[in-house]
């Protein structure tokens, strides 16, 4: 089982990029593949339940006996997780969610979801970074496909270069909301922006829009 393919974090440079999209797709391409595979969003805050639209997307039925572990905390605002945690007076716990993740490793390929970017707060100055770093994940960093986002992937690939944290692809979302409307001049130059930046290290992936 290769470190690359056995635990996978799906990261964003913000909220509504498209990670639960492409966290399912992830999960559908590796079942495709033969393997056993899984996925577990740490935090989940809001209505939604993103591991429910990762086996939809995948077209499988989760074993409702990991449901648990996949989704260690669940809280209704939909919120920053650490004020989420604050309301409901029951603070993120690292190690409920890294014995958690260490069940599911034991029985298949993970690939994780974060929550918003990776400055995302689980606590007063505790950071999701530095539980990107303890999980030891490779990340696919995920991005929207519009004006701006050049300057939130470098912020994003500085501060988990800076970490040691290796990156595995680069994915520019077309088709969330927020980049929907860019006009697609900009969306290839971003693409070929980022391919020449980044290119040399982790693979460049246009996420069209008729796949969001």
């Amino acid at each position: 089982m290769t470190h690359s393919v056995s635990l996978l974090m799906v990261v964003g440079t913000d909220t509504d990029v498209g990670k639960t999209w492409v966290t399912g797709h992830l999960l559908k391409g590796l079942k495709a593949r033969g393997l056993t595979v899984t996925s577990q969003k740490w935090v989940q805050t809001g209505d939604e339940c993103d591991i429910d639209t990762h086996d939809h997307i995948a077209n499988q039925t989760g074993d409702p006996s990991w449901r648990a572990d996949r989704m260690p905390y669940q809280f209704t605002p939909p919120v920053s997780p650490h004020y989420a945690a604050a309301l409901a007076h029951r603070p993120i716990e690292w190690p409920v969610i890294e014995s958690a993740l260490h069940r599911l490793q034991a029985k298949a390929h993970v690939i994780i979801e974060g929550s918003g970017g990776i400055m995302v707060p689980w606590g007063m100055g505790e950071p999701m970074i530095d539980r990107i770093a303890d999980s030891r994940a490779r990340c696919v960093v995920v991005g929207p496909n519009r004006v701006g986002v050049l300057n939130h992937l470098h912020l994003t690939m500085a501060l988990l270069e800076t970490r040691g944290i290796p990156v595995g692809a680069m994915i520019l979302n077309e088709g969330c909301p927020i980049a929907r409307d860019t006009a697609w001049d900009i969306h290839a130059s971003n693409v070929a922006y980022c391919d020449h930046v980044w290119g040399a290290t982790c693979p460049i992936i246009p996420w069209p829009s008729g796949t969001h």
